[in-house]
């Protein structure tokens, strides 16, 4: 019936209704003529009454009505307070973020990070173009400055990877 009419129900309250049909058809199964709702009308009333009674109604708002109260009575003068403030200028608003340091400073060694990965990439591709255009000066016919450039990536991308890995940060 509930996934028919498309209701949504909480988890726990679906398993009590599952678990009160179950304990119907188990005792149908035992007595034909067993009906949950005559069962269990004595435990709902006193449920019932003991929710709703005077004595509890009273005890639950009597301390709202102290805090009410105790509200209406410093209202006034802690609105008089604050429209001072603001007229006199001294009205202090402090705003803090929880956890900003942490994520400035995540952000700062992801940005870090990632300018070292394109400053080599743009060292591999600027190696990669000399060694193609074999610019000299030669040494056993592989241009030097693409040789120096291709091990300072490879140093760079080195260290990139062992501080990852220094860090757990994968």
């Amino acid at each position: 019936m509930l996934y028919e009419n498309r209701i949504v129900l909480p988890h726990y309250l679906y398993m009590l209704i599952r678990g009160l049909i179950i304990i119907e058809g188990v005792g149908r199964k035992l007595d034909p003529d067993f009906n949950i709702t005559d069962n269990l009308e004595p435990y709902t009333s006193k449920i019932i009454r003991r929710r709703f009674s005077l004595k509890r109604l009273f005890k639950k708002n009597l301390s709202r009505f102290q805090d009410i109260n105790d509200l209406i009575d410093t209202l006034p003068d802690d609105v008089n307070a604050i429209l001072k403030k603001i007229k006199d200028g001294k009205l202090v608003v402090i705003h803090e973020h929880k956890g900003l340091n942490e994520f400035q400073t995540a952000m700062s060694k992801s940005v870090n990070r990632l300018v070292f990965a394109v400053i080599i990439a743009a060292l591999s591709i600027g190696s990669s173009i000399l060694v193609m255009a074999k610019m000299p000066p030669l040494i056993n016919g592989i241009p030097l400055l693409g040789a120096i450039g291709f091990v300072l990536s490879a140093v760079l991308g080195f260290y990139i990877v062992i501080s990852i890995f220094k860090n757990n940060q994968f």
